[in-house]
């Protein structure tokens, strides 16, 4: 059912948006098969593809696809904040600024207390990411 319905969704409506997400994590081994994989999408009614990785895949992915990806920055702690609150007031409208500005800044504190991977700051310590699509 499920692969049905995808393939119905991708060849008939184009109301698609596919995320495939640190391509470059993929074992080297694969990198041919996601090739692959990126082909067979692009040949579809998908409407957007974005693709983000490392710098390691950038110039093959931009040959193969014949784009250019441009580079996403991490927020710096005040952006994180910043987006935080604006996200919230959209969300909850009827929250008064201050609460959302002090849950903003509740937010990034702990996690940049307790959350990291591998040794690298849950936010502001990330390389930047580039993307095609």
């Amino acid at each position: 059912m499920e692969k049905r319905l995808f393939n119905y969704i991708c060849n008939s409506t184009g109301n698609t948006a596919v995320l495939i997400d640190e391509v470059d994590e993929v074992s080297p081994h694969y990198t041919e098969e996601i090739l692959l994989i990126l082909r067979i999408l692009s040949k579809t009614k998908i409407r957007k593809i974005r693709v983000t990785f490392q710098n390691s895949v950038k110039d093959q992915l931009e040959q193969e696809f014949q784009c250019q990806s441009y580079t996403l920055l991490p927020f710096n702690v005040e952006g994180q904040k910043f987006y935080l609150v604006k996200f919230w007031k959209q969300k909850c409208s009827h929250i008064k600024a201050d609460y959302l500005q002090n849950l903003a800044d509740r937010v990034v504190e702990l996690s940049s207390t307790h959350l990291d991977v591998r040794g690298e700051k849950f936010h502001g310590n990330i390389p930047a990411k580039y993307v095609i699509g």
